[in-house]
This record gives structure tokens, C-alpha cells and sequence, in this order.
């Protein structure tokens, strides 16, 4: 059964790196990304539900208490 591990980042040239290097190495693991707070929370919202959930501290995501 695959995991799924859910990252956000504010800076996507980071992200874009980390991902290659996650999924290179995490074959079990399905793995999403996002670089706004927004599309993030819509993700959520839509009923998806991560394993884990990896936000940046400055990330822009001011509304993660209410999930």
C-alpha cells in the first residue's frame, strides 16, 4: 500500500529538487507538491487526505489550524 507524503514550499526551485530527490528514493510513497497556500487548502478540502503533511514555516498557509 503506497503512502502519501504532501510538501509545501513557497519556493518552488527547492520543491522542484526535493521532489526528484524524494521520488528517486521513496518508491512506496506517492507524493504531492504545492507551492501556494490556496491550491494547497483546495487539495485538502476536496476530501485528499496526506499520511503526512510537510509545510515550510513560511510557507503561505495562514488557515492550517481549521483542517
Amino acid at each position: 500500500m503506497k503512502r502519501f507524503l504532501v510538501i509545501g514550499d513557497s519556493d518552488s526551485l527547492y520543491l522542484e529538487n526535493l521532489a526528484g530527490y524524494l521520488m528517486e528514493r521513496m518508491d512506496k510513497w506517492e507524493l504531492a507538491t504545492f507551492t501556494t497556500g490556496d491550491k494547497l487548502l483546495s487539495w485538502l478540502e476536496a476530501g485528499n487526505k496526506p499520511d503526512i503533511l510537510l509545510v515550510s514555516g513560511d510557507f503561505p498557509f495562514n488557515r492550517l489550524e481549521e483542517l
